[in-house]
């Protein structure tokens, strides 16, 4: 069972299919404790880490953000069939991972605004901008955001897009989207200029 590796604009992104993997992990592995899909992805993170980082050691900030003790940055993100990791040794990196599904079309009024609803009447585009919304939280490290108002998307082309938060409007993102295994994965190609 190998991960598959996507090299885009000096980031690296690790990714495990969930089916895949939870047949693959060591009985002693799982933990008793939790969920078996926390513990699922909690191993599956490592695995990956053990695989492309192996140098590297997992930390956390104090608001629980992930971090690499030896330099660069990573992201992580799952969804209900895939586990995932990001880095970049260049710059700050937000990663999102979501399932192709119609039930973003139930919540969409909670996190598009009125533009965004206008100009984005795709399923895919919903959630793309879901995606980029929770890579943007990750970036600036900050859970307080109100979703539909402070957080502002624009699409460039297909894949290619453009957010930033109303509170930091200097500081603008790029991001990239792609289609793997049935989910949308998201992740900036730029530091924020």
């Amino acid at each position: 069972m190998n991960a598959k590796l996507f090299t885009i604009n000096n980031v690296q992104i690790a990714i495990l299919k969930v089916d895949e993997w939870k047949q693959k992990i060591p009985q002693k592995k799982i933990k008793k404790t939790g969920t078996e899909k926390r513990n699922i992805e909690i191993e599956g993170v490592r695995y990956l880490l053990s695989q492309f980082l192996p140098e590297h050691k997992l930390t956390y900030n104090t608001n629980g953000k992930p971090l690499l003790n030896e330099g660069g940055f990573i992201s992580i993100s799952h969804s209900k069939s895939l586990i995932g990791i990001a880095w970049s040794f260049d710059y700050n990196i937000g990663l999102d991972i979501e399932e192709i599904h119609e039930r973003i079309v139930k919540v969409e009024t909670r996190f598009l605004n009125d533009f965004e609803i206008e100009l984005y009447q795709t399923m895919n585009d919903k959630i793309k901008i879901w995606c980029i919304k929770e890579a943007l939280i990750k970036l600036y490290d900050d859970k307080t955001f109100n979703l539909k108002n402070e957080l502002i998307i624009s699409k460039i082309d297909e894949n290619k897009w453009a957010g930033y938060s109303t509170k930091n409007p200097n500081q603008k993102f790029e991001f990239s989207t792609f289609e793997f295994s049935n989910n949308i994965i998201c992740f900036n190609t730029n530091g924020g200029k």
